[in-house]
């Protein structure tokens, strides 16, 4: 297991959001140790594993400091400092997942509270939820590259997608940017911009880079389909490079924008987002959630089409937008036993874990009921 770390060298602050099982992994990651050390390091009494990450070996463990079925329970003493012989203890990580309905209430923050329960859980590989120090030090260099291009006229370069909201994965999760400036790019730029970003000349740690150059006015004024002045794809099936000018907009900058209000991530200097992106309207993010959710079920991959339509229907739910993960998890126990299974399948290949194959009839009836499950509570 390595070092038991003594304290937290960095708490990190969830974002708007996030799962608490995501919080933990991403205070692992920060802290340099794995997410079950963590688990154990900040708080959770664990007796023993249920599954080893390493071998497979299934045992049982029992976990001490998760909500019970009837809510939290009183708190407990504040624990400064572990018992003699007892390594210090708190709340769980993404990697496991609780083998009953989770709580309806949130879990508490960490705190020095303890909450107590007999709960059994199952160890799993985690999706780290934000990126690894490889991609971290691409997305900067891409900064570095469009500063480069745009010179005093860059608003900024967020980070958006999976890397904020949780779930990336470089074998399979793109890169997601957004580049704000103040005026339209000329066409020198544009070429400039595709060079530096180019896979030969600036390679891409993850699935690939999708980048997209917008106008300070866009960003404030959103509308259905925002113009933009330069797409940029790098991922190998995908690669392109797109003019914006003269093109009719791109609707998918809907919901890059409404993620990078919620939770974007500035990388380098400029504006804060919540001072570059306005929020944007309930009633337009939910038509791009709908719109791209009937072009799932025809064109995209079952995991993709079923945990979008999870992450849509908790949008229409409570507003929130979550990653893929995150709204499959929400979605698992309000669906189903068939659709349980289907949400566990595709929650399993998200993870680049072994999995059954989908049925494409199955996965257009889930979507297609999440669509219904939509319409009622928009009603």
């Amino acid at each position: 297991m390595g070092v038991w770390p003594r304290r937290l060298a960095l708490v990190v602050a969830r974002a708007h959001g996030e799962s608490f099982w995501s919080w933990v992994d991403r205070m692992a990651l920060w802290n340099g140790c794995p997410p079950w050390t963590m688990a154990e390091a900040i708080g959770l009494d664990v007796g023993s594993v249920k599954r080893c990450p390493f071998t497979g070996v299934r045992r049982r463990y029992d976990a001490g400091d998760v909500q019970g079925d009837r809510g939290c329970r009183r708190p407990g003493p504040a624990r400064g400092c572990a018992a003699p012989g007892r390594r210090r203890t708190t709340a769980l990580g993404s990697c496991y997942s609780i083998s009953r309905p989770p709580c309806r209430e949130k879990p508490p923050a960490w705190t020095s509270r303890r909450v107590t329960s007999n709960v059994s859980v199952v160890l799993r590989p985690s999706i780290v939820p934000i990126m690894d120090s490889l991609s971290d030090h691409y997305v900067r260099d891409v900064a570095s590259a469009m500063a480069a291009v745009l010179g005093s006229r860059l608003v900024g370069v967020y980070l958006h997608g999976s890397a904020v909201l949780g779930g990336f994965d470089a074998r399979r999760s793109d890169i997601d940017v957004l580049v704000v400036c103040a005026h339209p790019m000329t066409t020198d730029e544009q070429a400039a911009a595709a060079g530096r970003l180019s896979n030969d000349r600036l390679p891409c740690p993850a699935r690939g880079l999708e980048l997209s150059v917008v106008t300070l006015p866009v960003t404030l004024r959103p509308k259905t389909q925002p113009p933009f002045e330069l797409h940029v794809t790098t991922a190998p099936d995908d690669t392109k490079v797109v003019d914006g000018h003269g093109h009719g907009g791109d609707p998918d900058l809907v919901l890059h924008f409404a993620v990078c209000h919620q939770a974007g991530r500035l990388v380098g200097p400029g504006r804060a987002p919540a001072e570059v992106f306005a929020p944007v309207a309930h009633d337009l993010v939910m038509a791009q959630l709908v719109a791209e959710l009937r072009w799932a079920a025809e064109h995209a991959p079952g995991e993709y089409a079923v945990l979008n339509a999870c992450r849509a229907w908790r949008f229409a739910t409570d507003g929130t937008l979550v990653s893929k993960i995150d709204g499959g998890q929400w979605a698992l126990h309000r669906v189903s036993m068939t659709g349980h299974e289907l949400v566990q399948s595709a929650l399993e290949r998200q993870r680049c874990l072994p999995a059954t194959e989908f049925d494409s009839r199955e996965v257009k009836r889930f979507v297609h009921w999440i669509l219904s499950r939509i319409v009622e509570t928009s009603a």
